[in-house]
């Protein structure tokens, strides 16, 4: 069973993303996934086949000014549109779900895992299933910016242990802390991915986001409900260092996420 999905510039925001790192991560994640779909656990086995069409297209929107002129002038969402043609076919597990709603959990786990590696790897805009507009409902839309201008300001700062990470080792990963079939968050592996998730499903940044950022922090990295500031700075620099540039970047999440608990942020209707 085929099934055409649309997705709208799935590339990074602008040129400040290497989109060659980009497209090298999409190259690496299909390879593997084709194999893992294919002979691993999954109730179905998933191939995205026009993977080189979807990448140059988005490779010369970033690039050509006028290209991606055209294209927007066509109305193609957001410069450019870009198509995966996903054949699916269903393995004999019991009790599992429909196909729709099988690639639509895939494309979320995908999304999850390309912004893993890399910040900005991987948007998924207006998710669409042409040939059947009825599944639309399923289909995810998830703006990685957040992620991706995060990641950019952190390289800023200098943060000494950014680095991209290797797709096979993330998804492995997905799969041993359970995140890619999880329904509600139990782990503190879960809860993170739940708020990577439900922050790319907005279209904008809101307040909310700081005080889901500190409660992610809080649960994965302090155990103790005592010093929970002193912990967390010290158990964050130990895994991942400490930027030279904003040494008091903590204290001043906390202090914005105390005006936000207690009504002392600007509120916007």
């Amino acid at each position: 069973m085929k099934f055409k999905v649309g997705i709208g510039n799935p590339f990074p925001g602008d040129g400040e993303t290497d989109i060659k790192t980009v497209t090298s991560l999409w190259h690496e994640a299909c390879d593997y996934l084709a194999i893992e779909y294919k002979n691993g656990t999954s109730p179905f086995c998933i191939e995205i086949c026009d993977l080189v069409s979807a990448l140059n297209a988005g490779a010369t929107c970033m690039t050509d000014n006028a290209a991606f002129k055209k294209r927007y002038e066509k109305k193609e969402t957001n410069g450019f549109w870009c198509y995966l043609d996903i054949i699916y076919r269903k393995k004999n597990f019991p009790g599992s779900k429909p196909p729709v709603e099988d690639i639509s959990y895939f494309l979320q786990n995908l999304f999850l895992a390309m912004n893993l590696c890399m910040a900005g790897g991987c948007h998924l805009y207006r998710c669409t299933f042409p040939a059947n507009p009825i599944h639309e409902a399923w289909a995810p839309s998830l703006n990685g910016h957040p992620l991706e201008f995060a990641w950019r300001a952190a390289a800023r700062w200098r943060w000494p242990l950014l680095q991209t990470l290797d797709f096979e080792k993330v998804w492995q990963w997905l799969v041993r802390v359970s995140l890619l079939d999880a329904v509600v968050a139990k782990s503190p592996a879960q809860v993170a991915g739940f708020a990577m998730i439900e922050i790319a499903a907005q279209n904008v940044v809101e307040p909310k986001d700081i005080i889901m950022i500190s409660q992610t922090l809080e649960t994965l990295f302090v155990e103790e409900h005592d010093g929970i500031s002193r912990r967390l700075k010290n158990r964050i620099k130990l895994v991942l260092g400490e930027p030279p540039t904003d040494k008091k970047w903590l204290t001043r999440l906390y202090e914005t996420r105390s005006k936000i608990v207690h009504g002392a942020f600007p509120a916007e209707l």
